[in-house]
């Protein structure tokens, strides 16, 4: 019985790894395809796109796992983490090895909303299993 347990939990931290890095390279393509000449949607627009496909990731994560919002908080959490390569540029300061004092508010601020956000989407995601 215990390796069973154990099984699915290796199944749900699977589960997990693959939602939350499919939902990063949604969210890196989305980013890129808005930013395109011709296209070049506004902030808004990307930001709103940005969060119905962590919203997405976290309502997968409700459906195919058992762990509800936990497990979309951790999606949503490794989708944050994982957007921090891309965005760390943004706080980088003027010089090499400088960071923006905003930097202490916005990593922490964006860990939380994408925990946040993936557990929301995990509870829609849970009940629509059912």
């Amino acid at each position: 019985m215990d390796s069973t347990i154990d099984v699915a939990r290796q199944q749900e931290r699977g589960s997990v790894l693959a939602l939350g890095f499919g939902t990063t390279v949604a969210m890196w393509i989305a980013g890129y395809v808005l930013r395109l000449p011709g296209v070049e949607a506004p902030p808004p627009v990307l930001l709103a796109v940005f969060v119905a496909l962590l919203l997405a990731g976290g309502a997968l994560a409700g459906r195919v796992t058992r762990g509800g919002a936990a497990r979309g908080a951790a999606v949503g959490l490794l989708v944050a983490a994982l957007d921090m390569l891309v965005l760390g540029s943004l706080l980088g300061g003027d010089r090499p090895g400088e960071v923006r004092p905003s930097a202490l508010v916005f990593v922490p601020g964006a860990l939380a909303a994408g925990a946040a956000l993936g557990a929301a989407g995990a509870v829609v995601g849970a009940a629509w299993r059912r």
